[in-house]
Formats: structure tokens, sequence, C-alpha cells
């Protein structure tokens, strides 16, 4: 099967990047809130805390996207900048910038001149490990797209993250909260053995409750 042209550099950045959206979720999102017909909007309380946070306004019709591949954003910022083309062979850098793996951003918003990238939690646990590596792909990216491009990383959860380790003079990320109904209680499931201990190969299994969203353990 041929592959599908992707944008030439001539394109605005959005276009650049809608040309790498291949995730099913995404799309499926769009269609059923009939995307097709009327662009997808942020909401104008999101669009405020956006600028509380990073100082940027952004348009309440700016393009966005969920689980967005980094290897995706890095080719497409490339392609924005005139410094890659479809077909042509790059050689890559140290650390690498394409890593051939599902690393991604929860949500990318482009908007402009202004590149947002958000990593969100709601039940679970930030991870020092992975949001490490996702900040030092961002390190990168920024490298790459200065000055053309106005970057920021933040996080989203439910309460501002405690643990998160900001060693080597990092700044702590900026977060946004992330509104969840405190009501709702929510479950996972576990295998377990007879006696309720948890494990993979103990023939059973269980419905726990989770506590309140809160970002951390």
């Amino acid at each position: 099967m041929e592959e599908p042209s992707l944008p030439t550099p001539t394109k605005l950045l959005v276009d650049i990047l809608e040309g790498f959206n291949r995730k099913e979720r995404n799309l499926l999102v769009r269609d059923i809130l009939g995307h097709s017909e009327q662009k997808l909007r942020l909401s104008p309380d999101f669009l405020t805390r956006i600028h509380v946070e990073t100082g940027v306004t952004l348009n309440a019709d700016a393009w966005w996207a969920t689980d967005y591949h980094l290897d995706w954003l890095f080719a497409a910022v490339m392609v924005f900048l005139g410094t890659a083309t479809p077909g042509q062979v790059q050689a890559d850098a140290l650390p690498p910038l394409m890593t051939a793996t599902q690393e991604d951003a929860d949500l990318v918003i482009a908007d402009g001149c202004h590149l947002i990238l958000i990593e969100a939690k709601a039940y679970g646990a930030y991870n020092n490990e992975q949001v490490a590596r996702k900040r030092q792909r961002f390190e990168m990216l920024q490298h790459i797209a200065s000055p053309n491009l106005d970057l920021h990383f933040l996080l989203m959860s439910p309460r501002p993250p405690q643990k998160l380790d900001h060693s080597e003079g990092a700044k702590p990320l900026n977060w946004l909260q992330l509104k969840v109904d405190p009501n709702l209680t929510v479950c996972r499931v576990e295998r377990c053995d007879a006696e309720s201990k948890t494990g993979k190969a103990g023939g059973h299994w269980k419905i726990v409750e989770l506590p309140i969203a809160a970002g951390e353990p």
C-alpha cells in the first residue's frame, strides 16, 4: 500500500502535526463529537489556566491531539523548520532523537508559534524515571526548535505532585489541576491468590477500590 504523502515544509506547523497524527482513539473522539463538521474547541476555563501557568494566550480553536508520539513530534518540528523532508535519510544524534517507541505526550496543543505538551495522571503516580526521560526529550526538542517555536511542558493531575525528583538544578514543572469527580468510586482489577495476596499466578482475581484521584501514591 502506498504511504500517504506528508506535508511539505511550507505548511503551517499544525498541518504538519496533523500529517503525523495516526492515533485511532484521537480520530475516533473527533468523529463521534462531530469534528468533521466543527472543530473541537478548548474551553475558556482551560485556556485561562494555561495562560496563568505559562503566560501563553491560546485561541479556542487551537489544534490539539492526544497520545501523540514524541518521535512524531520531533519529525514534525524538523519538517516545519525545513531540516527534514519525507524520504530523506537522517543521521541520528546521541542521545537519539528518535527512539522507535510509543513514548508520547498525553496532550499536544499547537497554536501559531506555541507548542504545549501535557503529561497527565489521574489515579496513578508520576514516575520519576518516566518524567525525567520525557523532560530530557522535551529539552532536546526545545533546543532544536528555539527560537522559532515557544515550547512548554506541563503536568496535570488532581493534586500537585509532591514526590517528583527535581535534582540537578531542574526547575519544578508547571502544573495544572485535572478536574475529576471526587465522589466517583474508581476500581481496578487485580490477579491474586485464594488468600487475596496480589500475584499474577494466583489463580484468582479481585476488584480493588482506588483512593480519590491524587496523582501521587
